[in-house]
């Protein structure tokens, strides 16, 4: 069967392609949206990182920026729904975890009006869904919406469905998809490995049929040269040590990107602490740390206690700090100041949050994070993070915001349309980084995954795939 081609995709009123893992699903897109130069498309997915790999294919295509817009469901979602407050109903202008179903909901409320199918006719002339075995029965009913107003396209792989946790759920493809949109010939060829390591791409696809199957997958059979393994002791303090080790001992070249698997949040984080800021710890889009940060910025009763919470921030984005400034930042603190007679080391930082103790201002707060990320010897163990306070915080400054949360809500805004690069370095769940490429990649826990995040965890990379665990035969359930 041929393969769906940019000219086929783009010709369809309303159709969806399924494409394992590397052959060319964010690519066709990408060729598509440049094909139709004269009109403009949406074009949605699921994460910042994904938003940021479809905006690079856009751009080294040639693509004018004008002819397109990219963005997470999520967020776009919640600009349409905040966009019409009334007609909407929302509730929130930043959902956490089970308030993100209200918003999809408003967002749909929002679609069924006469008024809002002509915008969004004005608006744009095409619509692409990327990832689409992610959405969830109410992203999917907006979809549906959409493609009644506009040409729409979808394009997925079920065996990538790994967003139903925490009691979520995800479409079915036969019973939500295939009933509602024309099929189109799948994309079959591992363009992910031509030139880099072609017996990987063939090893791995080998790997999809077993994993659909519900079959265990013996490493020892791969072929030569294609995968390493790495044996773990059975002691979980032992295993974390050489996680560890591994991840540390590896060093790129020629730009090259390295990613790390592991299956839990605070591990990623708490790797990259480790690393001294190699690796960057991607954030998820609710990005909690963020405006838990934010609020406690806004609510801070007096100067000093502003300075305690820039201090604290800083802790948990920046190596060294905690240990270097603790014990002499707690006189600024507790309102006793720093000895005007005494010439401190860290002078620079400990002067930072002085002045915000004094001045209670939030512009001495971004000074002296900026001044405490320059302590020597200091790394972003959660560059992210870090980063969009900075910009939450520059965007405060201009004064269109009530409160640092309001500006921090416009920031993560912002970074849903326009991604954020993760860096050469990466470590992270399955869940932040599906739908992109590294040259190289460490499975940290491969016994630990399901069938799903397995077999995501294991096409990631192009050129080298190492897999941890504590037996060589993963069986996922």
């Amino acid at each position: 069967m041929t393969e769906t081609d940019a000219a086929t995709l783009l010709g369809a009123e309303r159709a969806f392609v399924i494409a394992p893992a590397g052959c060319g699903k964010t690519q066709l897109i990408a060729e598509a949206v440049h094909l139709d130069a004269d009109r403009r498309s949406l074009v949605l997915t699921h994460t910042h990182a994904g938003v940021d790999a479809l905006r690079k294919r856009l751009k080294a295509l040639g693509a004018k920026a004008s002819t397109y817009e990219v963005n997470t469901i999520a967020g776009w979602s919640l600009r349409l729904a905040a966009s019409f407050p009334n007609t909407s109903g929302i509730t929130t202008p930043r959902p956490f975890k089970e308030q993100w179903s209200a918003v999809y909901r408003a967002a749909s409320r929002v679609l069924s009006i006469g008024a809002i199918k002509t915008v969004m006719r004005a608006s744009f002339d095409s619509v692409y869904v990327d990832e689409y075995q992610d959405c969830s029965p109410l992203q999917h009913n907006i979809v549906l919406q959409v493609a009644d107003i506009l040409p729409t396209r979808v394009l997925g792989d079920p065996l990538q469905g790994i967003f139903d946790f925490g009691g979520s759920e995800i479409v079915d493809w036969q019973t939500h998809v295939e009933p509602h949109f024309d099929e189109l010939p799948p994309l079959c060829e591992p363009h992910r490995w031509a030139g880099k390591n072609p017996s990987l791409g063939g090893w791995l696809m080998t790997v999809r049929g077993r994993l659909e199957a519900a079959q265990p997958v013996d490493l020892r059979q791969a072929p030569d040269g294609c995968i390493e393994f790495v044996q773990l002791p059975a002691d979980p303090r032992a295993q974390g040590n050489i996680q560890r080790e591994r991840c540390m001992s590896i060093t790129c070249r020629n730009g090259e990107k390295l990613l790390a698997i592991h299956s839990w949040e605070d591990q990623c984080h708490g790797i990259a602490r480790l690393s001294g800021g190699k690796f960057r710890s991607p954030e998820t889009i609710e990005c909690d740390a963020l405006f838990k940060a934010a609020k406690a910025f806004d609510t801070a009763p007096d100067g000093p206690a502003l300075a305690k919470a820039t201090f604290d921030f800083g802790c948990i984005c920046l190596t060294k700090v905690k240990t270097d400034l603790q014990q002499t930042s707690a006189r600024i603190f507790n309102g006793r100041g720093l000895q005007v007679s005494r010439q401190y080391r860290l002078q620079e930082q400990l002067d930072a949050l002085a002045e915000i103790a004094e001045a209670c201002s939030l512009l001495s707060a971004r000074k002296a994070l900026v001044a405490l990320a320059r302590t020597p010897g200091a790394a972003k163990a959660r560059h992210e993070l870090f980063v969009e306070m900075l910009d939450a915080l520059r965007e405060h400054e201009t004064g269109q915001h009530p409160c640092l949360e309001d500006a921090a809500m416009r920031t993560r805004d912002r970074t849903s349309r326009t991604g954020r690069a993760l860096g050469r370095y990466v470590i992270s769940r399955t869940l932040l980084v599906k739908g992109l490429e590294f040259d190289h990649v460490i499975v940290l826990d491969g016994n630990a995954l399901d069938r799903k995040n397995l077999y995501v965890a294991l096409t990631r990379a192009s050129r080298s795939l190492t897999i941890l665990g504590t037996s060589s035969v993963l069986d996922p359930q």
